[in-house]
């Protein structure tokens, strides 16, 4: 039995030469930095340790404040708690459902249907941009730029979207990639923006008394 992933490629450099198929060597990073970032959290917590600092990587380095192996991450914490080989599996799933359940809130919160919702769960994780970072940290990040947008969303309307915009931007940037962080918090401040003005023009042309021409 197998995970999903390209580890394979480790018959790539010595000493596993003679071992093995190669995988995709595209996927270097996932092979050589995002999964054993991922063991070597699971371990440490596991042992009772805060992961501080690595020492198995450039002969020491920060662990906690790197970023990208985001071991605070509720799916990373949720790996940690798994069997190695079940956490593994489940991982880039559960990345699937997150981004699926968010662009479902998101559908739904701008009153679109529910067949119509159901096209954006399945669409927005299927995408070319998901799909392919699934594997890495970013697909924590872009799982949750949705559930972002939905918070702005309601915040927009006054739905009380303070708090959720707190959560769901706060959980982004615990997920391992801050630049998509970046890039949502830069997208959802102009959409707020035009969102906002956009609502103030339309209440200020229902205010307008029609002209009498009688």
């Amino acid at each position: 039995r197998g995970i999903p992933s390209p580890a394979a490629d480790v018959a790539s450099v010595a000493p596993w030469q003679a071992e093995g198929v190669r995988g995709n060597p595209t996927l270097r990073d996932v092979t050589f930095q995002i999964e054993p970032w991922l063991a070597f959290t699971r371990a440490e917590l596991r042992a009772g340790r805060l992961p501080f600092w690595n020492p198995y990587q450039s002969a020491g380095s920060p662990f906690w404040a790197a970023g990208q192996p985001a071991p605070l991450f509720p799916l990373h914490l949720l790996f940690v708690a798994l069997p190695l080989q079940l956490g593994f599996v489940l991982l880039p799933w559960l990345r699937l459902a997150l981004g699926g359940a968010g662009a479902w809130a998101l559908a739904r919160e701008f009153d679109l249907s529910r067949p119509a919702a159901a096209v954006a769960a399945i669409g927005f994780p299927l995408s070319g941009m998901f799909v392919s970072f699934l594997s890495f940290p970013m697909g924590n990040a872009l799982a949750l730029v949705p559930w972002v947008f939905w918070a702005v969303e309601r915040l927009a309307r006054g739905n009380s979207g303070a708090i959720p915009l707190a959560v769901t931007a706060g959980l982004q940037l615990l997920g391992g990639h801050p630049e998509t962080s970046a890039h949502t918090a830069f997208l959802t401040a102009i959409y707020l923006v035009v969102r906002v003005v956009g609502a103030r023009g339309r209440k200020g042309d229902a205010c307008v008394a029609p002209t009498n021409l009688g």
